[in-house]
């Protein structure tokens, strides 16, 4: 049986160490530019919600009051800045 080599005892962690290093910087790369709002994720939340209407009419009420908030805050334009 041979032996593994001494370095793949370093290697191997290190090079998990690098790639964790290097998926969480480019994490924070892509947060600063806006790429993960979870705009997709709330339209997804929005026809589940609607399909269960469906089947649950007594869920209608939610996402009436989900249109009235959106329809409202359209109204008012942007949000002010908080500086």
């Amino acid at each position: 049986m041979q032996q593994d080599p001494w370095w793949l005892w370093i290697a191997v962690p290190a090079a998990l160490a690098a790639f964790a290093g290097f998926l969480y910087v480019l994490g924070r790369i892509l947060r600063r530019a806006g790429v993960g709002n979870h705009e997709r994720a709330s339209r997804a939340g929005a026809a589940a919600l609607e399909l269960q209407s469906i089947f649950e009419p007594s869920k209608r009420h939610v996402i009436e009051a989900r249109q009235r908030k959106h329809a409202e805050e359209d109204a008012q334009g942007d949000p002010p800045a908080n500086d």
